[in-house]
């Protein structure tokens, strides 16, 4: 904003028509600034009281802003509606220092027409004016807080819509998990290619038939008690797919009387082996083994 020097030096401050013309022109620039923050389309600044007798409108004087300029309204009786708009700008003159007439100031006033204008800014009157200053500014918030709640709900919605996406890939990843077929335990059959060495030991209720299977993640694992009555010898031979890639050492244990004794298995080409320490006829677990497979 452009201001003159405050204080003003010592000296005798050379003042000009021009620098009345800045104060005056800075004071405008400022308030319409202001004004059209509120409502650029023009307002009932002050008076302008609408009454009506009978089927006429009686309009008080008062201020409006029009066009973007702060002007006086006179007054108005008769029909509505009514449209207050700006005015034609009268000029007024003075005597100059060469003494000659000329224009000197200019002053715009709001008038009444009964027809609505086709252009520039006006206010309705029907009978009661529709922009009025307290309105307009209370129009201009409402509208910025709408624009608020508007943008903060549109980002709430992204949001929204965001958690929605995830949840229900939760919950697509949790019915295919509760729906997912669980794999097929198979029997295991011997070799047996050295006579009668192994069988299922199912002695007991406690005993689960000797059998393996293999889970989505290319481990095959094994279960249940055999009965070994002549060993070292060839257990099995895994099918297609249920193959180690590589020899396998797997330790085993069983029970001999008070101790507990173990054994192993090998695979080796194609096939499981069994051996231990112990030739004796006796029992031992598969349960626990695991071997990859991919």
């Amino acid at each position: 904003m452009n201001k003159l020097i405050n204080p003003v030096p010592s000296g005798g401050f050379p003042f000009t028509v021009d620098d009345a013309i800045r104060i005056e022109y800075e004071l405008h620039a400022a308030i319409g600034a202001l004004a059209n923050g509120i409502d650029a389309s023009g307002f009932v600044i002050s008076g302008c009281t609408a009454t009506v007798s009978g089927s006429t409108l009686i309009i008080s004087n008062g201020f409006v802003y029009l066009d973007g300029q702060y002007m006086r309204f006179g007054g108005y009786t008769g029909s509505y509606p009514a449209y207050v708009k700006a005015g034609t700008p009268t000029k007024t003159q003075r005597i100059y220092g060469d003494g000659f007439s000329k224009d000197a100031t200019i002053e715009t006033f709001a008038v009444v027409t009964t027809s609505q204008p086709g252009s520039g800014s006006y206010i309705t009157f029907n009978p009661q004016p529709n922009k009025v200053l307290k309105t307009s500014i209370t129009g201009s918030v409402d509208a910025r807080l709408t624009q608020e709640i508007t943008d903060r709900t549109n980002g709430d919605n992204v949001l929204s819509g965001r958690i929605d996406s995830e949840v229900g890939t939760l919950n697509s990843a949790i019915a295919l998990k509760a729906n997912k077929v669980q794999p097929v335990w198979q029997n295991i059959v011997f070799s047996n290619n050295s006579g009668s060495s192994f069988t299922a030991d199912t002695s007991s209720s406690f005993r689960q038939t000797p059998q393996y299977m293999k889970d989505e993640f290319g481990f095959v694992h094994l279960r249940g008690h055999v009965n070994s009555t002549n060993q070292p010898t060839f257990f099995w031979t895994p099918p297609a797919g249920y193959k180690p890639p590589k020899d396998v050492f797997i330790n085993v244990s069983y029970p001999n009387a008070t101790i507990v004794q173990s054994g192993r298995l090998y695979f080796s080409g194609n096939e499981f082996t069994y051996g231990s320490t112990n030739t004796a006829n006796h029992i031992f677990s598969l349960d626990g083994i695991s071997y990859y497979v991919g």
